[in-house]
Formats: structure tokens, sequence, C-alpha cells
């Protein structure tokens, strides 16, 4: 069903960025040359750098290594004027990744005096202005791999823009329509895009769901920003972090109910969250909801009775969290990662939890 979906979503994506991209953003004049494989090689290689910068995982050695590749082949007096506009072009775009501002402008007017008209010196045009829009003319067909360059930049620029969803419609729009490498460099992005689309920047402080890894603190914190699961704890009052946690764990929200006994059951703020935690604080919120405390510890009761074992592999009958384990695998409110195990100690993002906990809703 996803694998359906996310065609679907991308078939309609295409409709959506040849109808509007053009007649919304500013024109820019692009020809289409043909380059040789030379050429395709250092776009392939840009390609791959300049995702892992826009990530920011970028490598300095590796991008000043390929800026003096590109400098040392701009010196053959064979190449073609717009294959050396090209270049100085890419050589820009690798500079201005690595802070060099003033070197990024002098190599866009070297390629623009070169060969007017690259389609990466309107790119690194647009990346040192970005106030200014940009868009392929009316001349470039909308199924060209230039047209599908640019709508690949407004994704990007979509992605620091914090706006997921719609980035996720541009890249699946020029992937279709671009080499396979580019989708192999820019995947990463385009795939972190879909797991933030449902990012609200109304509800949620400044990166709050972009983290991979959530303290117990925040992970409070987004129950009470994008919910009302914890209004009966705080009554809708605006509290500091340490009287919402101390709220919080004082009414049993992060103890086991398996074992309440157990030494587990104190959990300070700062606490990174892995899946036993969030069981645990889940499952206890779901009771809370239901009102059905008094059967939260029902499967290990039952369990017990009988004289069964665990169904779950990993979390045996004696584990405190046993009861919010298989709560929330029962009610699909967290999944086994691979059918088997439940992976308790496996840390979640601040994304996982956050949809985790929709579920409750």
């Amino acid at each position: 069903m996803k694998l359906y979906f996310r065609k679907y979503f991308a078939a309609m994506a295409v409709l959506a960025v040849i109808f509007t991209a053009c007649s919304s953003l500013q024109d820019v004049d692009v020809e289409t040359v043909n380059f040789s494989g030379e050429i395709f090689e250092f776009e392939k290689r840009f390609a791959y750098i300049d995702a892992e910068f826009t990530a920011a995982k970028g490598n300095s050695k590796i991008a000043q290594g390929f800026v003096k590749d590109i400098e040392n082949a701009i010196t053959n007096p064979g190449l073609q004027k717009a294959a050396v506009a090209r270049l100085y072009a890419l050589d820009g775009c690798v500079q201005l990744n690595l802070g060099r501002t003033v070197e990024a402008r002098k190599f866009l007017a070297s390629s623009e005096s070169s060969y007017k008209g690259d389609l990466f010196a309107s790119v690194l045009f647009h990346r040192l202005n970005p106030q200014k829009s940009l868009a392929l003319n009316a001349n470039i067909s909308e199924k060209s791999p230039e047209k599908a360059l640019l709508v690949l930049e407004e994704a990007l620029d979509l992605y620091k823009n914090k706006s997921y969803l719609e980035a996720v419609a541009r890249f699946d729009s020029a992937f279709i329509l671009l080499n396979s490498f580019y989708r192999d460099a820019y995947g990463e992005i385009r795939d972190k895009c879909w797991e933030l689309r449902s990012i609200s920047s109304e509800n949620f402080g400044e990166d709050l769901l972009t983290l991979q890894k959530i303290s117990v603190m925040q992970m409070i914190l987004i129950s009470e920003k994008d919910t009302d699961l914890l209004y009966n704890y705080t009554g809708g009052k605006k509290m500091s972090d340490r009287e919402l946690y101390t709220k919080i764990a004082g009414s049993g929200l992060l103890n086991p109910v398996s074992a309440p006994l157990s030494v587990e059951n104190s959990i300070s703020s700062d606490y990174l969250v892995n899946k036993l935690i969030a069981s645990r604080y889940l499952w206890n919120l779901y009771n809370a909801r239901k009102n059905t405390q008094h059967l939260a510890a029902k499967y290990s009761v039952q369990y017990k009775k009988s004289g069964r074992k665990s169904p779950v592999k990993d979390v045996e009958l004696e584990n405190p969290d046993f009861d919010a384990v298989l709560g929330c695998v029962e009610k699909e409110i967290l999944n086994l990662d691979d059918g088997v195990n439940f992976n308790g100690k496996r840390e979640i993002s601040a994304v996982e939890f956050n949809e985790s906990l929709k579920k409750l809703k």
C-alpha cells in the first residue's frame, strides 16, 4: 500500500509542478547543450557532494579535491566554451558549499563570460541571490532534464525552508526525468522530507521534530505542544519544563505497569527515549484516556495465569514494560521492527514518536 501511495503521489506531483512552475516563478534563459562524458562525470560528482552539504554532512576534503580536478580540466584548450562555462558554474556551487561566497561570485562571472545561458550558472546565481525565484523559460520542454534540474533546485529550496510536503512533490517530479544518480545522491534528503512532512511549525519549537534522538523531556513537550493528551495533567496551564516534567512524572505516566515497584521507575528528564520507554509512556497515556488504568497490566496477569511464554521474542514476561509493549503492539501504536522482535533498546526519533502519539488521538 505504501509503495502504491508513493507512486500515486509522485504522479500527481508531476502534474502539479508542470502546471504551476513556469507561471509562478521568474523565467531565465537556459540553452540545451550536449556535453562530453567528462563533463557528465563532473555533474555526477557534484550531485553527491552537493547533497552531502545540503544534508549538513559535507566532506570539505572531497569538495576541495573536486574543485582541484575541475580547475585542472578547465586548462584543456580543446574544451568548448559551453563546457568551460559549466565547469566554472559547478566550481562556484561547490565554493559556495564551502562557505567561499566571494570565490563563488568570481566563478559565476567567469561562467557567464565564457558562455551565456548555462543551467548551473543559473543555479549558482539563484543560490547567491536566494530572494530571486528561478524557472525555465517557456521555450524549454516541461519534460526536459533542464527543466527537471530546476525543479530539483526548487525541492532543495523547499527543504531548506522546511516546506517538507511540497519538497517531496518536487523531488519526485524531478527524479522521474533525471538520470538515476540524482535520486541516489538526493534521495536521502527526499526521504527525510517525507518523514518530516507532518511537522506543524506553528505548534513546535525550532527543529524539535527534526531530532533523531529525543529526551524524556522532549517526548513530553511533543505531547504537550501538538495534542490535548496532557490537558488533564496541566489544565491548559503554561508550565516551565521543570514544572511539566514534575507533573507528568508525579502522575505515574513514566512508571512501568507490569512491575510498578521496579527500580526502573525513576527516569530523569534528560534520559534518551528508546522504544521501551516510549511504550511505557504511550500505554499509560492510552489507559488514562480510556479510563482503563485498572486493565493496564492485563496481559502479564493473563500470561502468568496461563503459564504461557511471551509472544514477543525479545520481551520477556518478567520485563517491567511487558504490558506496555503488548498493548502498544496490539493497538498498533508501536510495531515489532521485524515482525518478531520489539527491539526495545532502539532509540527513536522525534518524528517516529510523534507518529505513534497521533495514534492515541
